[in-house]
């Protein structure tokens, strides 16, 4: 078999594995530091006006409340992908199911609680839906 060396000092250790060590800790903290300067250039970048909608971004569909094809089809391309990391933490078991939750559902368990708190989340939004004029 083929198995990979986990080595720490890196963000897949801190990500993936969930390691706090120093030098896990060290890594994570660079790779952000990076992520959050890469992010305020970009935001830097594009002129903007107060409350102007950025279309195709889950920014401008969650934030922004911007509801175009564009900005619908990022927002769900965005849970598609936060459900499936999820799933698949779920299935490492570095993080456990909440049964009885509506997120515990989305894991992906079937347990009759689960489904239970889904059916009742439907139902709520079905009803909010309609009561809304």
């Amino acid at each position: 078999m083929n198995y990979r060396v986990l080595e720490h000092g890196t963000l897949t250790m801190y990500g993936c594995w969930g390691c706090r060590c120093e030098e896990c800790r060290a890594a994570s903290a660079t790779y952000q530091r990076g992520r959050r300067q890469r992010l305020r250039d970009d935001v830097a970048a594009v002129p903007r006006e107060p409350g102007e909608v950025v279309h195709g971004t889950t920014g401008g569909y969650g934030f922004r409340g911007c509801r175009c094809q564009e900005c619908r089809a990022a927002s769900a391309a965005y849970k598609r992908a936060y459900r499936k990391a999820r799933r698949q933490r779920v299935a490492w078991g570095l993080i456990e199911i909440a049964h009885g939750t509506r997120l515990g559902y989305d894991d992906g368990c079937r347990c009759e609680e689960c489904g239970r708190a889904q059916r009742e989340r439907t139902a709520r939004r079905k009803a909010a839906k309609t009561a809304a004029p």
